[in-house]
């Protein structure tokens, strides 16, 4: 298929792979470029945006876009205009966001009947994302829960430009047994907690990033569960609370963690507490103004082959002697 690359069972990238001709091509332009590629070669339905708010029957083997703008004017109305649409297990619909800023007001709640098969992407820039989810204020960002799912979000800068209003929000949150699958090219900036899953959820996130977060980057708690592998956390601090680490597992959560990078947090780059564990097999805590990584209240971390180079105040700590850290 011409410009677009398979990610998974239904799953399609937005074709950052995709070279515009002419080094003066700008933003708009290649946005252009590859829906046009992507027409041509016949991989999405066109002229669907009119079906938008009705019943409508996706049909098998059918792969389906929804662009914003064009069909529906934001975010918020293409997922309401395909509330209703029933997309069977071999077909996909896609809400494609162009690039430039889509300012957001109040919580996303994605809670469709078959979120499994339904992805929000965005535009890329030289491997970069284009596209920006912005929010302002103490409003989580996008929330999956009660047992739904989100089956895509990719090629996003999702971002809180008010982190000194943020509150306690999240910029991607997982809750009550719900499951969000991101590709890597997805960063969250300014939340207080970047990744969160609780009380069952589940988060896919390999490859994402996490800055300027707050007590944590990513954040499993209650039992919930964050595949974090080769991601990156920078800049946690909530010095004014004594918190502030890359990856934090509280209470029975649980993050894999393997070659993921934490540095300048301010309390530390991995930590477990509270029966919370992190498998940080081959990860790096470098540059933390705290301690690289730390244990207790019976948190465990299994780091293999880490490094933990320039840490203010050691590799690592087990403050009160009840966390184990287990790095061989």
């Amino acid at each position: 298929m011409a410009g677009a690359t398979m990610l998974g069972p239904g799953r399609w990238s937005s074709a950052c792979d995709a070279k515009a001709s002419g080094a003066g091509v700008g933003r708009a332009a290649r946005w252009l470029v590859v829906v046009c590629a992507w027409c041509i070669a016949g991989g999405w339905a066109e002229g669907e945006g009119g079906r938008l708010f009705e019943c409508w029957d996706v049909g098998a083997s059918n792969r389906v876009q929804v662009l914003v703008p064009g069909d529906a004017g934001s975010l918020t109305d293409a997922l309401r205009g395909v509330a209703r649409w029933t997309i069977p297990g071999s077909s996909w619909v896609v809400v494609r966001l162009g690039p430039g800023s889509h300012e957001q007001r109040g919580t996303l709640t994605v809670h469709h009947p078959f979120g499994a098969r339904l992805g929000i992407v965005g535009a890329c820039d030289g491997g970069s994302p284009a596209t920006v989810l912005r929010w302002s204020g103490p409003t989580d960002g996008i929330y999956v829960g009660q047992n739904h799912a989100l089956g895509e979000l990719g090629d996003l800068r999702i971002e809180n430009a008010s982190p000194a209003l943020r509150g306690n929000a999240s910029g991607v949150l997982a809750d009550e047994g719900g499951h969000i699958w991101c590709g890597s090219n997805v960063v969250v900036s300014g939340f207080y907690y970047g990744f969160t899953a609780r009380r069952n959820g589940t988060i896919r996130c390999q490859g994402t990033a996490v800055e300027r977060s707050g007590d944590a980057g990513y954040f499993a708690y209650m039992g919930g569960h964050i595949d974090a592998c080769r991601s990156r956390s920078r800049g946690a601090d909530d010095r004014g609370q004594g918190l502030g680490s890359g990856y934090v597992a509280e209470y029975g959560g649980s993050i894999d963690a393997g070659e993921a990078v934490a540095e300048g947090c301010f309390l530390a780059g991995f930590q477990a507490l509270s029966g919370g564990s992190i498998r940080a097999a081959q990860s790096i805590a470098r540059d933390n103004e705290g301690h690289g990584y730390r244990v207790r209240d019976c948190g465990v971390i299994v780091a293999h082959g880490h490094q933990a180079p320039g840490n203010a105040r050691g590799a690592v700590s087990n403050p009160f002697g009840d966390g184990v850290f287990v790095e061989r």
